[in-house]
């Protein structure tokens, strides 16, 4: 099913867009003239992806100044993923990733959630620290998530829910959405209905944050529908999805 529906957004003068991201990605790179270093060729796509979306380039690479792919990129890849990525970058461009992340965000809650990302640090590991998690739950009780945002990054509990989410195991993000449903036990909202709710007028942030709560899968998921949901169909994003992943991860997508 969505393969049928995927086939009716694309046309054959898509074919080379597809092409380039197959063949690249499974390349490697370099050294060349803009690397000293050799990289596996989808790590150099998501630089260039990057590049292009806080540049906000108008170009088949592109499509413009898009979040969905700094939340794409940043979100679903590994710890080792992430580390090649911000050495190529690097290596590419002569300064940090984190520092165009910066630029491009501002020195804000939503920076430090990708900043987090960044540190290539995220627990893979798939425990669970019910600690941290009442600490959350027990901030969100007493100041409400959205004292707690306006509080800001520095200040610990937010620090904390920052951190969870950048560098949580999915399991321990599972367990966060579980202990506040226990601590809620009058029927309450769920703690991602209380995200929604609390930033319904910054949807981007809202999503960035529910995101976090998916699977990987699932978030591709979504990511590809929203690629396909409006009146222009957002090309770039559902090609370089659908061309650098493998068969089984494309058939996890489309269950997810």
């Amino acid at each position: 099913e969505m393969g049928m529906y995927v086939k009716e957004q694309l046309n054959s003068s898509d074919f080379s867009m597809f092409m380039y991201y197959v063949i690249v990605s499974s390349s490697v790179i370099g050294p060349n003239a803009e690397f000293s270093h050799a990289y596996p060729g989808n790590i150099v796509l998501d630089v260039e992806a990057i590049h292009a979306a806080t540049k906000g380039f108008s170009s088949w690479m592109s499509g413009g100044t898009n979040d969905n792919v700094l939340l794409e990129l940043l979100f679903c890849r590994t710890n080792a993923e992430i580390e090649q990525l911000k050495a190529c970058w690097m290596d590419r461009y002569k300064y940090s990733l984190e520092e165009e992340i910066l630029k491009e965000i501002g020195n804000n809650n939503y920076n430090a959630l990708f900043q987090g990302c960044l540190l290539g640090q995220r627990d893979e590991s798939g425990r669970t620290d019910t600690q941290v998690a009442n600490q959350i739950c027990e901030g969100i009780a007493a100041q409400g998530l959205d004292g707690i945002w306006r509080a800001g990054h520095e200040d610990s509990v937010c620090k904390l829910f920052i951190d969870t989410l950048a560098l949580g195991s999915p399991a321990q993000l599972a367990h966060l959405v579980e202990i506040y449903k226990m601590k809620n036990e009058t029927g309450g909202a769920s703690l991602l209905d209380v995200v929604r709710s609390t930033f319904a007028d910054d949807k981007k942030l809202s999503q960035a944050i529910t995101g976090k709560f998916l699977s990987r899968d699932a978030y591709l998921a979504r990511l590809l529908n929203q690629s396909m949901d409006g009146m222009v169909t957002d090309k770039t994003s559902l090609v370089r999805i659908l061309a650098t992943a493998s068969k089984d991860e494309i058939a996890s997508i489309a269950g997810a």
